[in-house]
């Protein structure tokens, strides 16, 4: 006796697209979440403020020859020297005056960064800002454009007659360790005082070795 073939072994299942709105809403709802979650790498700048081409410009620079002020920060094995004017242990006076300073370790081994602060601020003080060629004068940039503050007031410096009164030379050895040297830059960079407020020492640093 034959039987009828199944009609299951014919039966072609008809193409359908495959849903993705489900998986979709999924990465939706993940991504803003994971994004929340993140650990974003954290890294630390150093704020630098560039000296003013030519000193900001106008006839007065243009008349006056500017010296250098040649300011020395040397990390040694027992101190920190801190020179001016080309000025070294051997020779630590210039034209009458004691520009060579040492600064000894603390006890505990490291460098006293604080005495180091308060010496640059007292070099500010007492040697940049006395060399004041003209005060408040427009800041130029070194196309001789005027450069504007944020608020779109025009930005105005003291012109001194130094011509690297921003700049210090840093000179270390190569087995520094990496957190001692951005303390020293810290400490070169800026000045807090006893109220909080921060004014600005030497913030553009050269690097060097000792030898």
């Amino acid at each position: 006796m034959a039987f009828k073939p199944s009609l299951k072994r014919k039966f072609i299942p008809p193409d359908e697209d495959v849903n993705v709105t489900p998986i979709m809403n999924l990465v939706v709802v993940l991504i803003p979440l994971l994004l929340a979650t993140a650990e974003w790498v954290k890294l630390g700048l150093i704020e630098s403020k560039m000296p003013p081409a030519g000193g900001g410009g106008g006839e007065l620079t243009e008349q006056v020859e500017k010296k250098a002020l040649s300011l020395i920060v040397s990390l040694e094995e027992e101190q920190i020297a801190v020179s001016l004017f080309g000025a070294t242990a051997a020779n630590p006076e210039v034209d009458g005056s004691v520009y060579y300073r040492t600064i000894p370790l603390l006890p505990t081994g490291e460098y006293d960064y604080a005495v180091l602060n308060t010496l640059l601020h007292d070099v500010r003080l007492d040697v940049v800002e006395q060399g004041v060629l003209a005060e408040q004068i427009p800041n130029l940039d070194r196309f001789g454009n005027p450069v504007y503050n944020p608020d779109g007031t025009p930005q105005l410096i003291n012109d001194y007659i130094y011509s690297d009164v921003y700049n210090v030379r840093i000179s270390a050895p190569n087995h520094l360790p990496f957190q001692s040297l951005i303390s020293v830059l810290d400490a070169c960079r800026v000045y807090k005082d006893e109220d909080g407020h921060l004014s600005y020492l030497f913030p553009v640093p050269f690097m060097g070795k000792l030898s």
